[in-house]
């Protein structure tokens, strides 16, 4: 899929970059503008506040659960020391996104929303994630423009009526 902020040649070269053999055609690049951003950070706050979101529990949630879950025997080995590692990663994940949304600070640069992390901060997972949102809402335009099943019904009468 080719964001319209990036044109046809450039869009080329940047596939061209992907060394990997018989790599999927699964990269979107985007070339970001303040204005873009404002959208995107506005549009992944909305979603935060409508819930439409859902985050993982803390890393100490899961880890009681697990304890006293049928995961119990997986993630209490200790021959495997990187089953707990696995186990926990995604909520660590989710709570390292958390402590990096607190972080940011919100500022107005001409009319638009910049978020700005603190020195020695970083912003990465906040970016992937609502990068990830925005991406998963253009999905969402595109099949709410796509006809369903009565609109190509109702098209196809259309046209056996005028022939």
């Amino acid at each position: 899929m080719q964001h319209p902020s990036i044109d046809s040649s450039k869009y080329e070269e940047l596939s061209e970059r992907t060394t990997g053999l018989n790599a999927l055609p699964v990269v979107y690049p985007v070339s970001a503008t303040s204005r873009l951003n404002a959208e995107i950070a506005v549009a992944m706050r909305d979603i935060l506040q409508k819930k439409m979101f859902g985050l993982l529990v803390s890393e100490s949630e899961a880890e009681d659960y697990m304890i006293r879950s049928s995961y119990k025997k997986e993630f209490l080995d200790q021959s495997d020391i990187t089953a707990n590692s696995f186990f926990i990663a995604p909520y660590l994940q989710t709570s390292l996104f958390i402590n990096e949304c607190i972080n940011l600070s919100l500022t107005l640069i001409s009319g638009n929303v910049k978020l700005v992390e603190r020195p020695g901060s970083r912003k990465d997972r906040y970016s992937s994630i609502a990068y990830g949102n925005y991406f998963a809402s253009l999905l969402d335009q595109e099949l709410i423009r796509t006809p369903d099943e009565s609109d190509v019904f109702e098209q196809m009468m259309a046209l056996t009526q005028t022939a």
